[in-house]
């Protein structure tokens, strides 16, 4: 069914048909409800593409997460895509790295995305902003819109309560650069409580579980008394690997975590870590991206406070005999 078979059995212009179907005022009132029910009746399903390339707009906003294997970002393309059919668009979700982002870029374009979200600025993203498509990211950058965690801040606050407990060696795992925020957190927590910087309990990673569970045996040998860990499903990992080892946890060693990912309050100890708020995060950007579509906007840079959140892996107890 056609929206001219329609037009026909009404009596109307197809024009006319289709004004009434977007509920326009242009149509009276009498005859878009005749309209509405002879679709109805037949089943009338309308050809969305068809009309996205004669209105220019699609509602669909393209989504690049850099991996669905961390959990943390599952959820939070979760929650973007939530806030984003509130306000009545689609999410096209794709995980992108250097080596297919141009190709997700590409594609985007050919769905004619009317925004993006991403957490980083590069060459193919550039090219997007270049054709009047407006970004913002869930990291913080120098230039342009964004939404995020200050994680300098929380990689300090997570470092600086496990040495308030009483760890003093503390091991990193998976820093992806000693550049990126949070392992800067860390250093500059050590720093300021006058412990000594050992690049030998700093692993480099990317933040999954294999890399924990690894990592933290390694941690192991070299003596630590805690771990910081870059995100929640490394310092799962981690969990694993030490009670593989009969190590006991706050006791013996010290865990910090950072996303507050759904399993980090069921695996035991449940998990102190540093909370991302993902439906906070995700609301603000939904509404400074909807913004740039409507109107001319300044930049927005909102760098939201990180809350440590604290259980079981490294609790308020001091360690015996600590003096701090």
């Amino acid at each position: 069914m056609r929206q001219k078979e329609i037009a026909e059995l009404v009596g109307v212009s197809v024009a006319t048909v289709s004004l009434a179907l977007r509920d326009s005022d242009k149509v009276n009132k009498k005859t878009k409800e005749k309209i509405k029910r002879i679709a109805e009746l037949l089943n009338y399903k309308p050809n969305e593409i068809a009309r996205s390339l004669v209105c220019k707009k699609t509602n669909i906003i393209g989504i690049i997460i850099p991996n669905f294997s961390i959990t943390y970002y599952t959820e939070f393309a979760y929650a973007l895509q939530n806030n984003l059919r509130k306000k009545g668009f689609f999410s096209l979700i794709m995980s992108g790295n250097k080596e297919n982002i141009k190709e997700i870029i590409e594609m985007f374009l050919r769905w004619r995305v009317e925004g993006i979200i991403t957490n980083k600025i590069g060459f193919e993203i550039l090219r997007a902003v270049k054709t009047g498509i407006p970004v913002v990211l869930y990291e913080k950058v120098e230039e342009g819109d964004y939404v995020s965690v200050n994680k300098f801040e929380g990689g300090y606050k997570a470092t600086e309560h496990l040495i308030k407990i009483g760890y003093r060696k503390i091991g990193f795992l998976c820093s992806p650069y000693f550049e990126e925020e949070r392992t800067r957190g860390y250093i500059e927590a050590l720093s300021d409580y006058g412990i000594s910087i050992d690049k030998k309990i700093i692993f480099s990673g990317l933040g999954y579980f294999e890399e924990g569970y690894k990592g933290a045996k390694e941690l192991l040998k070299r003596g630590v008394e805690g771990i910081f860990c870059l995100n929640d499903v490394s310092a799962i990992g981690a969990i694993r690997a030490l009670k593989e080892e009969n190590v006991r946890i706050p006791e013996d060693i010290g865990i910090v975590g950072f996303d507050n990912i759904e399993e980090s309050k069921y695996i035991y100890p449940s998990l102190t870590t540093v909370n991302q708020p993902k439906e906070k995060i995700a609301e603000k950007i939904v509404e400074i991206l909807l913004k740039k579509l409507n109107e001319r906007t300044e930049r927005s840079q909102i760098l939201i406070d990180p809350e440590l959140i604290i259980r079981e892996s490294c609790g308020y107890k001091k360690r015996k005999g600590v003096k701090i």
